[in-house]
């Protein structure tokens, strides 16, 4: 599809007025490269000089518009390289916000704990599961009692703070010294 839209434009081009032509030189911008580049041929082609200052203001922005090796641009990266106060700032609204969540978790949880009895602490729970099921579903049950209580009261404070800081670090590691940080 693409070979039939370019053998297209290209037959196009030379039916097209000088000043047409003209018209891709001086929007070059909202052109593709291909596109200016045939306007030029063909104006070369058909007799029209361009003066040297020209010729390198078009050579320069088709240059510039080459397609580059794969960079991250945008709000963390720019072609000059990592944008670390940006880098810093993210990596403390992480924190910040995690921190602080865990912060109001940890301080709702000590207000609104009550010491309560549980079933699967009791010698005769643990007996039981362990007549029924072996070690194997002893371990498993305490794996799972431990694993569901990582995210109930003051431990799911703890949890998400873990959480945050390994996505903090997790994100300046990779921003700052991932793969294509030296670009």
């Amino acid at each position: 599809m693409v070979k039939n839209v370019t053998e297209t434009f290209l037959q196009r081009i030379p039916t097209l007025s000088e000043r047409e032509l003209l018209d891709y030189l001086h929007g070059a911008r909202t052109f593709k490269p291909e596109a200016v580049a045939a306007a030029l041929s063909e104006l070369q082609r058909r007799g029209h000089a361009f003066t040297p200052a020209e010729l390198e203001a078009v050579r320069h922005w088709h240059e510039s518009r080459e397609p580059q090796p794969f960079q991250a641009h945008g709000f963390l990266r720019d072609a000059q390289g990592p944008r670390l106060p940006r880098i810093r700032l993210v990596s403390g609204l992480i924190l910040a916000t995690g921190l602080g969540s865990a912060l109001v978790i940890y301080f709702h949880a000590i207000a609104t704990a009550s010491p309560e009895y549980e079933l699967e602490e009791s010698k005769a729970y643990l007996r039981g599961m362990e007549v029924i099921g072996g070690k194997a579903n002893l371990l498993g049950a305490e794996f799972m009692h431990w694993f569901t209580h990582l995210w109930q009261g003051v431990n799911l404070a703890y949890s998400i703070a873990v959480i945050t800081i390994l996505l903090a670090v997790g994100f300046w590691i990779i921003n700052v010294h991932g793969p294509d940080a030296s670009r």
